[in-house]
């Protein structure tokens, strides 16, 4: 499990960042979810390709497109629900691991949200998992999209458009992470959320002979301070193997005061020398 700087994108970058970090977890606790979404994503490709085709030579007439459009979606239907429920399922039991680490580093002052967003799913009702209806509403949503996607050249609907959002309840005010969040903040919720994943993992994976996962910080202390540095220094010694790269000094003697046994190396011009 690895935290480096660029994990900050998950707050600030784009939906695909979030999708694809959170389908390789889930993926790595499920094989019928990665069997599902190489399915799916293979599905996806071929019908970009007949729209993308199609709209540079013109080469079908309209009910023909549109016929070979309806294979492709009936195809991809049962995919897409399946792979949806699972995320939804997945945030039902991953948002106990973020609460808890969240809550280890800064108090119960703030809480950490993460909530699934798609068009087809209500937002008063966000983790409806009926599939019957999910499949009804998505089977909808195709047929709606369907102009847009012809004359666009690409896949419009389903749960490769779909979205993970990031926001935070601070003192009972609700505000969203990537508009309003301060450096901070972004980097507390990452380091949160990341130290949650190998809980998720560990936690699915532990009647497997897979082994305890091993965590890589790299340079995740800038920009927090030294209470918060403190507090995930304290977390992160429940971990079976850690390494933590910093080039502050200080940094590494708050770790050696949390841990028992540790050993530092210092490298200089790719020069590797012991410290300890």
């Amino acid at each position: 499990m690895v935290l480096s700087p660029y994990d900050l994108k998950l707050t600030t970058g784009t939906q695909q960042d979030r999708r694809r970090n959170f389908d390789l977890l889930i993926s790595q606790v499920s094989r019928v979810y990665l069997n599902d979404l190489r399915k799916y994503n293979k599905i996806i490709k071929q019908k970009n390709s007949l729209l993308k085709e199609n709209l540079v030579t013109g080469r079908y007439g309209r009910k023909e497109l549109i016929d070979l459009l309806c294979v492709w979606n009936a195809e991809l239907l049962d995919l897409a629900v399946k792979i949806m429920i699972r995320r939804l399922d997945f945030i039902e039991e991953f948002r106990k691991y973020v609460l808890e680490s969240f809550n280890r580093i800064v108090g119960d002052r703030y809480i950490p949200i993460i909530t699934y967003q798609s068009e087809i799913l209500d937002e008063t009702q966000p983790h409806e998992t009926d599939i019957e209806q999910l499949k009804t509403k998505l089977e909808a949503l195709l047929k709606e999209k369907m102009d847009p996607e012809i004359k666009r050249g690409i896949s419009l609907a389903g749960p490769h458009r779909d979205n993970y959002i990031f926001s935070m309840n601070k003192g009972g005010e609700l505000f969203d992470m990537k508009t309003f969040a301060s450096q901070g903040e972004h980097k507390t919720f990452i380091v949160s959320m990341k130290l949650s994943e190998f809980g998720y993992i560990n936690e699915n994976l532990k009647h497997t002979n897979t082994g305890e996962p091993i965590l890589l910080l790299d340079d995740i202390f800038s920009e927090l301070d030294k209470g918060r540095i403190a507090k995930i220094s304290e977390l992160i010694t429940e971990f079976n193997q850690v390494f933590v790269t910093t080039t502050d000094t200080e940094h590494l003697n708050i770790l050696k005061r949390n841990f028992d046994v540790s050993k530092a190396f210092q490298i200089v011009n790719g020069n590797v020398e012991s410290v300890n």
